[in-house]
């Protein structure tokens, strides 16, 4: 699968199911089917969301205010919910699709709490507070949902057991530089840190020390890592700033993968800044300029090959959407002329300001499915027109040209 959809700058990207994909712009969010790139459906929400998560049926917008909306894609209706009292702002980072807990840091008189907040997007309320002993810039859940890391502008990254003492990390660990970035995919966690012009992936199993595995300038990206063909792999999405390709490499292969890329798929912007990924199904990746779909079945013989069949199946999709729309707006001028020539004596005239007595029929232009066009002129102005002869007998439509 290989299907792109055209949009200006999207803010974040979910995917719903296989599929449909959800889009979240500066004050709107907007469905798109995952095969032929068209517009589903799209809502209006207030300006200041920033992040966007789905699960079969729903989506939720979070941003700057402690609001969330929420979407039933089964009857395409939105909701928000009451704003949480004390709470001024708040920042979403992670979203558990199991439990349907956000994860987010408030505000309390402008000013970030050392406490990160559960929030069960069924009841719409918080079910449970982890009070820290330092102001976290980031956090996501972990391996399991008790689980939690966190990241400071220090570049300490630390793992919470909610199971366990609420204000004092399980593990910490402290990396060169501060933490910009980090996630988790199945039985690894990640983050990237930024120090002295170097950008460094570091890794870790829940075992032993965290591992750097990755050491790269400014002129390339790192967006994330995915799950590869089983549990004990994963790819790492990255990319160059002087081109526009979008590279998947073996986490294992990182450091050397100018020789060991597993895939690599041109995209328009070299700097993709968005993902989400069903495992098996989609990957897609974002950023100013569009959002890119891409299979995410690797585990297959000739992924190439593979990618590209389903390329060609998604255009062979977008084709016959195409060819659909064609055929449902000609049916629909076909039923308008029809209707207007059984309805009218002699003449149907859909300009005002052209009658039949005002135009010399000329020469015979074409015939086709709706009746013959003959070359007309006007006889005051002299301005080219067409008359339309309806297959019934005696019937005009004129029209102008």
């Amino acid at each position: 699968m290989t299907c792109r959809i055209d949009c200006s700058d999207p803010i974040d990207v979910a995917l719903i199911d296989k599929e449909s994909v959800a889009v979240l712009f500066k004050n709107s969010v907007s469905i798109y089917s995952t095969t032929t790139s068209s517009l589903l459906e799209s809502h209006r929400v207030d300006e200041g969301v920033n992040t966007v998560y789905a699960e079969k049926n729903n989506v939720y917008i979070v941003g700057e205010e402690p609001v969330v909306y929420k979407i039933d894609t089964n009857q395409s209706t939105l909701r928000q919910t009451n704003p949480l009292a004390g709470i001024t702002q708040w920042k979403c980072n992670d979203f558990n699709k199991l439990e349907k807990v956000l994860l987010l840091h408030p505000k309390r008189s402008g000013v970030f709490t050392k406490s990160i907040l559960l929030y069960d997007v069924k009841t719409d309320s918080v079910v449970r507070e982890l009070k820290t002993n330092v102001t976290s810039s980031l956090s996501n859940f972990r391996k399991e949902r008790y689980e939690i890391m966190t990241s400071g502008l220090n570049g300490n990254w630390s793992v919470y057991d909610l199971r366990g003492s609420l204000n004092k990390a399980v593990y910490t660990y402290s990396l060169k530089g501060s933490i910009v970035k980090q996630g988790y995919k199945t039985n690894m966690s990640y983050c990237e840190t930024f120090d002295k012009d170097v950008h460094r992936l570091y890794t870790w199993n829940g075992e032993t020390q965290p591992s750097e595995r990755w050491a790269f300038d400014e002129k390339q990206w790192f967006l994330g890592i995915i799950d590869g063909n089983n549990a004990s792999e994963g790819f790492v999405i990255h990319g160059s700033y002087k081109n526009s390709q979008l590279v998947l490499t073996d986490v294992k292969n990182i450091a050397q993968q100018k020789c060991t890329s597993f895939h690599k798929y041109g995209v328009k912007s070299p700097n993709q800044t968005m993902f989400d990924i069903l495992p098996g199904n989609v990957l897609a990746t974002g950023c100013s300029t569009g959002v890119m779909m891409q299979s995410a079945k690797f585990n297959v013989d000739n992924f190439k090959s593979h990618s590209e069949k389903q390329r060609e199946a998604c255009r062979k999709a977008k084709s016959r959407l195409t060819d659909d729309k064609e055929i449902k707006e000609l049916r629909k001028t076909i039923d308008r002329y029809e209707a207007a020539g059984k309805r009218d004596e002699d003449i149907n005239v859909y300009d005002n300001d052209v009658t039949k007595e005002k135009f010399d029929i000329g020469k015979l232009m074409g015939t086709g499915s709706m009746g013959s066009v003959f070359k007309c002129r006007s006889k005051k102005k002299r301005q080219r027109i067409c008359s339309q002869v309806h297959h019934q007998p005696n019937k005009h439509i004129v029209q102008k040209v």
